[in-house]
């Protein structure tokens, strides 16, 4: 439809307009980079000890501190959730955060282990299950 009202028949890609070409170009701009974006592969970091360490005793990134707090609350419910580890009725977050923190700095020589593997050594050590 024209300003006018009128009707303008159809008359394909030769009498598009400059908007209507630049409209069109930009939607398969947008379709091709979501194609390569959603193509890229993803790679995560592995959160080591290394960094599991350094985010929980941050003083000045409240952060880091949420996420060494996270990481832990995960890793602690997955690790008992399955039996690798048996935390008395009662543990709280605060309590198993710092038998973690104690472990690290405890073994700075397995410091390059994957973070979650150290949570598990942490708590089968200190909470072994009974078999």
């Amino acid at each position: 439809m024209n300003y006018d009202g009128s009707h303008v028949e159809n008359q394909g890609s030769i009498g598009e307009t400059s908007w209507q070409k630049k409209l069109r170009f930009l939607g398969a701009f947008v379709l091709v980079a979501g194609m390569l974006i959603s193509a890229s592969p993803v790679k995560a970091k592995t959160v080591t000890g290394s960094d599991l360490l350094y985010k929980c005793e941050d003083k000045k990134d409240f952060f880091n501190r949420g996420f060494c707090t996270g990481f832990i609350n995960g890793a602690w419910e997955i690790i008992t959730g399955n039996g690798l580890a048996c935390s008395p009725k009662g543990s709280t977050l605060f309590q198993i955060k710092r038998i973690v923190i104690k472990y690290l700095k405890d073994h700075p020589e397995r410091l390059h282990y994957i973070g979650a593997v150290l949570i598990h050594h942490a708590l089968a050590h200190t909470f072994p299950c009974k078999r």
